[in-house]
């Protein structure tokens, strides 16, 4: 049997010649040792032996208490054993999942073989960078194995989630952000440092937070949740916890889940989120792919998440792979070289339904007509503001008060600048506007609605920039958000001068109410895209979708109105 030669069983890897067990998830406290990758608690238990980098240490205090006998060791430096005659070392190297996270790196007799437990080679911000070696044969963590797993950068969709943050605060709900206690909680704490946000912290989060920092890990000003409202903070909360007991004190909040798994379209659905941002400790496909060929292996065994699909890649490409999905005796077979790599095609996956607005897409039955109309300008009617340009009808206007609206905290600012604006409007004009800075393409009370599924936004947007689904699918989750999609699938190619007035997109809403199945929808909603600015574009669909989200809440569209008309209000 060759010296490297494992069993898999359900709860880790075996390599009895080394009586080494790894990562197990059932405790063992007979003579075997056992390494622990790291410490999130489908990767510990109670052993009596165990070896281990010092964070995980610490990490795996907190949570157990720690092991009669720990093994810590640096990165880097090989650790030498004996175990019945047979000498073998063992390496830890930064594995990139978590703060402490180590792959082992296994020689003896001339053979070699990693183990990764969790891994990414993203850099993060709070983990150290990974570190892959050569080595004969690989054991690797595959959760996110299918070519569909990409994640866009992480600074992207770091940007994302403090737009999330700041639109929730501006509109008065609490942003909770949903993320592991240990890891993911100190990584989104990180990420919001050059936000300038105030942070609470769970107590799971707060208590390994300090651990963090005890160990030489730095992170912006955070304060312990106490259970009670705190207007203007973000709280980061573990997904798994009672947060719904929490959400009932909290009044008004939105949250927001932080996992790989956003990348399915059903995501925040699962997690019954507001949104869902593909912020991950561990390897997309692509990355998984590049650990292969930088690990070189003869052979590989891949282990979790989609770990047969992900062996058949492999195969498909020339290695010698397989998956451990039951418990048998596997020898290395330290023969074949690596073939070169190449990446299989890319399915494409459906945007849907994180853009879709809960409305049903209705059968079709009648055609609609396309839409448009030039800009139309009308001198001021006086009034706290004057005209400036773009004149006040065209849309263009709208969009840009839109912007600084969303772009002020003060509620006062936004009624100002509100009511400046809707002073050089009256008659029709004034009250689509009044309508759509409340969210609506049409007056509440009117029980009308466009049945604009997020298919149809998600075909109109692909159709204007020539990409596919899975590249529209993309862009989204950096924003997690259909306004900001569009704003960056039209900023692509965009357009500089405004030709919709209010008149063609109050014409514009009549036309997609009245327009019966998406055949006939979706050539009125292409036209207006392609001759709109891309701030127009971005505040368009979030009217179609109803969620504008520019803090104009309780009250303040008709407080601004009364404002611009010089009439008294009183909430």
């Amino acid at each position: 049997m060759p010296v490297l030669a494992f069993q898999y069983h359900r709860g880790g890897v075996y390599l009895p010649q080394l009586e080494l067990w790894l990562d197990p998830h059932e405790p063992h406290s007979g003579a075997e040792k056992v390494f622990v990758s790291h410490a999130h608690s489908d990767h510990i238990a109670k052993h009596r032996e165990v070896i281990l980098s010092a964070p995980t240490s610490q990490f795996m205090q907190a949570r157990l208490g720690g092991a009669p006998e720990e093994r810590i060791l640096s990165f880097g430096q090989p650790a030498l054993f004996e175990t019945r005659g047979l000498r073998w070392q063992i390496t830890l190297l930064p594995a990139g999942h978590i703060f402490g996270s180590a792959m082992g790196l296994i020689e003896a007799e001339g053979e070699s073989l990693l183990y990764t437990g969790d891994f990414k080679l993203r850099r993060g911000l709070s983990a150290e960078p990974c570190e892959p070696r050569h080595a004969d044969g690989l054991i690797m963590e595959t959760t996110y194995g299918q070519a569909d797993y990409r994640f866009p950068p992480a600074s992207d969709v770091l940007k994302g989630v403090i737009r999330f943050c700041r639109e929730a605060i501006d509109n008065d709900e609490m942003p909770v952000l949903l993320g592991y206690s240990l890891g993911k909680s100190q990584e989104l704490l990180r990420g919001l440092a050059e936000a300038d946000l105030p942070v609470l912290l769970h107590e799971s989060v707060f208590r390994l937070t300090e651990i963090y920092e005890r160990l030489g890990q730095k992170f912006p000003p955070y304060r312990r949740f106490e259970g009670q409202r705190a207007s203007g903070r973000v709280l980061i909360w573990p997904p798994m916890s009672n947060l719904a007991a929490a959400l009932r004190k909290l009044g008004p909040a939105r949250t927001a889940v932080l996992t790989g798994w956003a990348v399915d379209p059903d995501c925040r659905f699962r997690y019954q989120a507001d949104a869902a941002f593909p912020l991950s400790d561990h390897a997309d496909f692509s990355e998984l792919v590049e650990f292969v060929r930088r690990v070189a292996p003869k052979r590989v065994y891949t282990l979790h998440g989609f770990a047969a699909d992900f062996a058949q890649t492999l195969r498909e490409t020339g290695y010698d792979a397989r998956a451990l999905s039951e418990e048998e005796q596997l020898a290395l077979t330290l023969t074949a070289k690596s073939p070169n790599f190449q990446v299989p095609p890319i399915r494409l996956e459906e945007l849907t339904p994180e853009l879709a607005t809960g409305e049903p897409t209705p059968d079709p039955s009648q055609e609609g007509n396309g839409t448009g109309a030039s800009e139309n300008a009308l001198p001021s009617r006086g009034g706290l503001g004057s005209v400036q340009s773009p004149p006040p009808r065209g849309f263009r206007k709208f969009a840009e008060n839109c912007a600084s609206i969303g772009g002020v905290s003060g509620k006062l600012e936004k009624v100002r600048l509100l009511a400046e604006y809707l002073a050089a409007l009256a008659g029709e004009p004034l009250a689509w506007v009044s309508a759509w800075f409340t969210g609506y393409p049409f007056p509440p009370s009117h029980n009308r609605v466009l049945q604009l599924g997020g298919a149809l936004i998600r075909d109109a947007l692909c159709a204007i920039a020539n990409i596919t689904h899975a590249e529209l699918r993309q862009i989204y989750l950096k924003h997690s958000d259909a306004g900001e999609t569009a704003f960056e699938v039209l900023s692509g190619n965009p357009i500089t001068t405004a030709t919709l007035s209010l008149e063609s997109i109050h014409r514009l809403c009549e036309q997609l109410h009245g327009a019966r199945g998406p055949s006939a929808k979706l050539p009125l909603l292409i036209d207006a895209l392609r001759r709109v600015t891309p701030l127009e574009g971005k505040f368009l669909i979030k009217i179609f979708t109803g969620d504008l989200r520019i803090g104009l809440k309780e009250g303040l569209v008709e407080e601004a109105i009364a404002r611009a008309f010089g009439v008294r209000w009183k909430r």
